[in-house]
């Protein structure tokens, strides 16, 4: 009975790494390869170990490989990591650039240096340079401080404009203190459009210290940009950026109402002043 026990909890323990489960992994092959959507119905977490062969494994069909990466935003371990490293490499450049993308949002310390790696390959080598702004992005969200010096040896060798922008971007979230200083300038000093451009930029910074020189813009009502919608226009004014960079880098998340990336409708005037009263603005 002991045995018998013993075998059954090995059973279960196997089916939970995918490690030992070959059967559901071809299940789970098949179903990618059908480009099977209903595949990510009732996913969870625990479910991670099933799905590690992944890393090792690159589907035929683009549509099965976008199913792949939809898996990978349900679980973000080691082998996840893995699979969007190796989708840099894909022959697609939608794979490649919506790999990239994830990896500038989720990336972790230890992958500051692989992204590095892969940012000089694609300088030396015939590699699609359209992902190198989330690549660059990437490597500052990887918060790795060792990356200050790579990042400005490599801006150097990129032409695009954009992705010249991300560099910028990472190296004030590394500590590069001239793009400290621009930052500081535009934020004080800068028109409308520079303003909003730094207020971006900080939202990626994602640094508190940031937020006394971003509370005095709640009363800035200059029109910064237009966004379109269909036949609308809308006019994206400072403290509209002001309020979604607070509502972003301040932990404490005084704006009494939900905040998110402004790429529409502006806020209300009403909200404008909820958010100046929630700094002492407007009392």
């Amino acid at each position: 009975m002991l045995k018998v026990t013993a075998l059954l909890t090995a059973m279960l323990l196997s089916a939970g790494t995918g490690k030992g489960n070959p059967m559901e992994q071809a299940s789970i092959k098949a179903r990618i390869e059908k480009a099977d959507r209903t595949l990510m119905k009732g996913l969870d977490s625990g479910m991670a170990g099933d799905f590690a062969f992944l890393a090792g494994y690159h589907p035929a069909t683009l549509k099965s490989r976008e199913l792949v990466l939809d898996i990978v935003e349900t679980f973000f371990t080691d082998w996840s990591f893995e699979v969007l490293f190796q989708d840099l490499h894909d022959k697609d450049e939608s794979i490649q650039c919506r790999s990239a993308e994830i990896l500038s949002e989720r990336a972790r310390p230890k992958d500051g240096k692989r992204l590095l790696q892969e940012l000089e390959q694609r300088y030396t080598q015939p590699i699609s340079h359209l992902p190198n702004r989330e690549i660059v992005l990437a490597v500052g969200n990887s918060n790795d401080s060792s990356a200050m010096e790579p990042l400005l040896t490599l801006r150097k060798k990129e032409k695009d404009r954009e992705a010249l922008e991300g560099y910028d971007m990472a190296l004030a979230k590394v500590g590069y203190i001239k793009e400290i200083r621009k930052l500081e300038f535009a934020l004080e000093h800068g028109p409308a459009p520079d303003k909003a451009k730094a207020l971006t930029t900080l939202r990626y910074v994602n640094k508190p210290e940031w937020i006394p020189k971003v509370i005095p813009l709640l009363t800035n009502k200059m029109v910064a940009r237009q966004t379109s919608l269909g036949p609308a226009t809308f006019h994206i004014r400072v403290c509209d950026e002001a309020i979604a960079t607070l509502g972003t880098i301040d932990p404490a998340k005084k704006i009494p109402f939900e905040v998110s990336s402004i790429f529409g409708n502006p806020f209300s005037d009403e909200q404008v002043r909820q958010a100046q009263q929630a700094y002492g603005l407007n009392k």
